[in-house]
């Protein structure tokens, strides 16, 4: 009986000890997300980027795989992996989506409502990292418009900060058309890039890990992956101001039409 006793007693202080130490560990904290600007969920697949670096200790493919992950972390937006983008455009004999006609055949292939493309401008593999990149996204759901070469993205080289740039003008979009486009060169060693890399590595590394937030400076994919959310989260700027520019305008055309008509109205009345 003593030693039944003596054994509740020590699995009871086995469970208050691990409690404690759990209570004693790192606070987890929620990190920053994005969310999509659209009313609906939205299908988007990535296109692998193209190379002009300079160096081939980059993965375009990796690339993809990384930016899609992040892209797929954004509120009401979904997306294909980079298997199937890959096999579709082998289907379509496409090398690189370089233009506007094989934007909308690899998007109808895939059935997606969005593909984003880009272009890896710099690349350095050894701390301090820095990577440059533009990207651009475009739509399935209009009449096939003009197409622009994502290596024409003006990208603030230095800055550690992306350029954002609602590429259509009036809020209109067409099929092909690159609707959104960003790009950013981030250079570990440059204070605007740790700024912004201290927010996006909070909540997102293992408090108790070797390197915990620093991962980000030592880790390619790491880093990888702080650069395609900060790409992302221009993309849906500009998108988001296309918009609502779009739903400016057409509040606009609407109230000139019920004046016109109310104008006309008038006129009927008074003759």
């Amino acid at each position: 009986m003593r030693r039944a006793l003596d054994r509740g007693i020590a699995g009871l202080m086995a469970v208050l000890l691990a409690f404690a130490a759990s209570s004693c560990g790192p606070k987890l904290v929620q990190p920053a997300g994005l969310v999509s600007p659209y009313a609906g969920e939205r299908l988007f697949a990535v296109a692998p980027p193209l190379n002009e670096s300079g160096t081939t200790t980059i993965d375009s493919l990796r690339v993809a795989e990384l930016f899609t992950e992040e892209l797929e972390q954004v509120q009401g937006i979904r997306t294909l992996p980079t298997s199937r983008v890959l096999a579709a455009m082998r289907a379509l004999d496409i090398e690189r989506v370089a233009s506007a006609g094989d934007a909308v055949a690899l998007m109808s292939a895939l059935g997606v409502d969005g593909l984003i493309v880009g272009s890896i401008a710099a690349f350095d593999p050894y701390p301090p990292l820095n990577m440059g990149m533009s990207v651009e996204l475009m739509v399935r759901d209009a009449p096939t418009g003009a197409w622009v070469d994502p290596r024409d993205v003006t990208m603030s080289v230095g800055t550690g900060s992306a350029s954002r740039d609602a590429s259509t003008g009036g809020g209109s979009a067409r099929a092909g058309q690159a609707v959104a486009q960003a790009s950013g060169f981030y250079d570990a060693s440059n204070h605007d890039t740790l700024t912004a890399l201290a927010v996006y590595a909070h909540g997102r590394s293992e408090p108790e890990s070797a390197f915990g937030s620093d991962i980000y400076l030592v880790s390619r994919d790491s880093f990888t992956r702080f650069v395609s959310f900060e790409l992302v989260s221009d993309l849906l700027t500009s998108e988001r101001d296309r918009l609502a520019a779009a739903a400016a305008a057409a509040a606009a055309r609407e109230t000139a039409r019920a004046a016109a008509d109310t104008s006309d109205r008038g006129e009927g009345v008074v003759k």
